[in-house]
């Protein structure tokens, strides 16, 4: 069995229960953490996270203000056999801290977690000239920091596209959801990355559907059975 740390989100993460057919297993997992407030941390003394209710956000949360996936894919490296990414939790893009930093907006900071003054500045979207400046920054450093425990040649992006319909042939587009503005990011995210040595995994498009009735509910990115395994047969070929 190869262990298998995810840093992404539940594109990767709901799929991992048909693992162990690909000798893949869960060494460790962390979403909601864009990869810009990944190497530029925030003050905890600017948030408050005892107002999320449900432990795993708040871990997440907690995660995402200090930055801390860096420090859990490389302090033991003999523990991981993989690194699998995928950009997911990126769609709604950053806020820059006042007092220095960066969290990713997946997290909704302004129900009153934040607490720092001045208020959090306008988003930073994904795909806008900045953000895209931010992220290959944040990428530079983030391969660099893998090089250096020599865990690089361990990631693999899952570049798996938010599904355009669902297995019926609806269309999965809702006002909160774009799947084709996100995959237009997504392969422009990817092709930035690929260009940096990152090894990609692209499942074959024609599998990709959304589950209507997904245990998290109805969205481009919550998929049918053989849209997971569509992913896991791209990361298999890679390796």
């Amino acid at each position: 069995m190869q262990r298998v740390f995810i840093y992404g989100s539940c594109v990767t993460r709901d799929g991992v229960e048909l693992w162990p057919d690909y000798g893949l297993e869960l060494a460790g997992y962390v979403a909601r953490q864009s990869l810009i407030s990944a190497v530029a941390p925030s003050r905890p003394n600017d948030f408050d996270t005892s107002t999320i209710s449900s432990p795993f956000q708040r871990r997440m949360a907690e995660g995402d203000i200090r930055g801390n996936v860096v420090a859990k894919l490389t302090s033991n490296p003999d523990d991981i056999d993989l690194i699998l990414w995928d950009l997911t939790d990126e769609r709604l893009g950053v806020y820059r801290v006042p007092s220095g930093g960066y969290v990713s907006r997946v997290v909704d900071y302004t129900t009153g977690i934040y607490k720092g003054r001045p208020a959090l500045d306008t988003p930073i979207r994904i795909g806008t000239n900045e953000h895209r400046t931010l992220w290959e920054q944040a990428l530079v450093e983030f391969l660099a920091s893998l090089e250096n425990s020599r865990v690089r040649d361990r990631l693999v992006l899952n570049a798996m596209p938010w599904a355009l319909h669902d297995e019926e042939g609806a269309s999965t587009r809702t006002t909160a959801n774009d799947p084709e503005a996100f995959n237009a990011v997504l392969a422009e995210y990817s092709a930035i990355a690929e260009r940096h040595g990152v090894r990609i995994a692209r499942p074959d498009v024609q599998r990709i559907r959304g589950a209507r009735e997904h245990q998290w509910g109805a969205a481009p990115f919550h998929y049918t059975q053989d849209s997971y395994r569509a992913s896991l047969d791209a990361i298999l070929q890679v390796l």
